[in-house]
């Protein structure tokens, strides 16, 4: 695939579709219902996920179809929460019995699981940028429910 990966059209429509470039009308629509937390999820990523499900579904962006990917970022954040926990209270590097200073894995583990997260938040337009680029209309309950429905024109 070339090029960038493109935005999804609830977070056009979000952002008044800056570019102007027409939007996809035959582009899938699932409903904007959060999916259920799955149960396999650890304590940490099922929090994270009771946090931020009810604010992407408010805004359109979560569907049900997007358990995995939604799983998926929770569950970064779980993991980099345990790495980072790990390495406050034991630190970044060991002494071998060589004497060498050696990094321990959780450094890896946490950098690895931020990227993974941040990723993910950009996906769903959780990342400071990306908050700056949408805009929410304020409006009756109609309108959002037509959000994936009926595009916005980038002028309104």
């Amino acid at each position: 695939m070339r090029g960038r990966k493109p935005t999804p059209t609830p977070l056009r429509v979000l952002k008044g579709n800056p570019q102007h470039r027409p939007l996809n009308e035959d582009e899938p629509k699932p409903k904007p219902v959060a999916p259920r937390c799955p149960a396999w999820l650890s304590a940490v990523a099922k929090r994270h996920w009771r946090e931020l499900a009810p604010e992407l579904e408010a805004i359109g962006v979560l569907t049900t179809i997007d358990v995995g990917a939604f799983a998926g970022l929770c569950e970064s954040w779980a993991q980099y929460r345990e790495a980072s926990e790990f390495l406050h209270k034991h630190g970044a590097v060991y002494r071998t019995t060589a004497g060498y200073l050696v990094q321990v894995p959780q450094v890896a583990i946490a950098r690895a699981a931020l990227s993974a997260y941040m990723r993910g938040c950009a996906e769903f337009g959780l990342t400071a940028a990306s908050r700056t680029r949408v805009k929410v209309r304020q409006g009756s309950e109609d309108d959002e429910d037509d959000l994936l429905d009926k595009p916005r024109p980038a002028h309104a």
